[in-house]
């Protein structure tokens, strides 16, 4: 018995070792692992620019014009380009950290796919986002609206609010009416209209306005575009590919959506 053993056993480990030779100078799977490697040390920021630093091997893509974009905007100080570099970066952590043996949702999946060259790691995403939030678009309105608030009035602060708005491009308008509605700070055009200021749904339409008024003002609202898959993921389900008001819309009360339709109408001064 020994004697049919031994060989076998020879013979097998042989086998396994001249697999690991071949696999290890098969030309395709070294490619690939340095590629990984190096995808994996470029994104592991060490300090100042350096949490912004991207991998020149990866090929581009939509996430990766985004991430330079934000990027080079944020450590320029610009405070939109921080907040549009936060959000970026949070919904790709999230879709990415899937529980493994979970069946991924197909609004995952697509969100996944657009996020292919982040590099998931929540570490760093936390250390990010604590040094750039109070730079932030978002930020700065909120400090500087409350303050108003406390120190002149709601009235005051619906003013400052207007004034803002008004002037405001697509991304600005949305994190202003997304203060709104967490703030319950009705803007001055929709303040005169006292059953406005009285809906107990106040805040969910003015949610809804927010991303009106973001399409509405040239934002990238088309069904491959990021805040929709964004907002697929973070609503109910999609069950196919649709633009970002159209997943408002559906994931909206009926009424909600028309109210926040009105609001922009008057918001415009068309009503």
């Amino acid at each position: 018995m020994k004697k049919i053993v031994m060989p076998l056993v020879c013979s097998l480990l042989l086998f396994v070792i001249g697999a690991y030779a071949l696999w290890k100078n098969f030309p395709l799977g070294h490619e690939q692992r340095q590629t990984h490697e190096k995808t994996v040390e470029n994104r592991r920021p060490e300090s100042g620019d350096e949490i912004f630093s991207t991998d020149k091997g990866r090929s581009p893509g939509k996430y990766t014009e985004l991430y330079d974009k934000y990027s080079t905007g944020a450590l320029s100080g610009d405070p939109v380009s921080i907040d549009k570099f936060i959000r970026l970066e949070g919904a790709c952590e999230s879709g990415v950290s899937v529980i493994p043996g979970v069946e991924i949702p197909v609004e995952v999946k697509r969100l996944r796919d657009f996020c292919a060259m982040h590099y998931s790691s929540k570490e760093e995403f936390d250390y990010r986002v604590n040094v750039l939030r109070k730079q932030s678009y978002s930020a700065k309105l909120e400090a500087r609206l409350r303050k108003v608030e406390e120190v002149a009035g709601k009235d005051v602060a619906r003013r400052e609010l207007s004034a803002e708005l008004r002037s405001a491009n697509a991304d600005q308008a949305q994190m202003i009416l997304e203060y709104a509605s967490n703030a319950d700070l009705v803007p001055e055009e929709l303040s005169s209209e006292a059953d406005i200021r009285a809906d107990p749904s106040l805040a969910e339409k003015l949610s809804i306005l927010s991303y009106i008024e973001f399409c509405r003002r040239g934002g990238e609202c088309g069904d491959s575009d990021f805040p929709a898959l964004a907002a697929c993921v973070s609503l109910p389900p999609c069950s196919s590919k649709f633009g970002l008001l159209e997943v408002i819309r559906r994931a909206s009360a009926p009424r909600d959506y028309e109210a926040a339709q009105s609001m922009s109408e008057m918001l415009h001064g068309r009503r």
